[in-house]
């Protein structure tokens, strides 16, 4: 029986099956969101990975596509309390529309021996 493909020996589509196309700058405009999520639309990604504010905006533009929608929670230092980030994840997947849900680690606690 034959193993897995090596990485060098997929083609692009079964690479992009891999990788989640980030849609992440608190700059980008609508215009570069709606760019940035049909790039990852076009190339079949895994995901396009959101903040919460573009939901709407990945939901109408990934539907009947290959590619999913990855929301992040407390994206980019993950400073908010346990309790924040549980209602913001429970707020976001109610929409029934999110495929993953990346919850950022506080560091300061990791560091701080703070699991709870």
């Amino acid at each position: 029986m034959k193993g897995p493909k090596k990485a060098i020996e997929l083609t692009w589509e079964e690479q992009a099956r891999y990788i989640d196309q980030s849609v992440l700058k608190p700059e980008f405009s609508d215009e570069e969101i709606i760019k940035y999520i049909q790039e990852g639309v076009d190339f079949k990604c895994k995901t396009v990975c959101i903040n919460p504010s573009s939901l709407d905006i990945a939901v109408k533009m990934t539907e009947g596509t290959e590619t999913g929608i990855c929301v992040v929670c407390d994206f980019p230092f993950g400073k908010s309390s346990t309790v924040s980030k549980v209602a913001q994840g429970e707020l976001i997947c109610k929409s029934g529309k999110v495929d993953e849900l990346d919850v950022v680690s506080n560091y300061g606690w990791i560091r701080s021996k703070k699991w709870l």
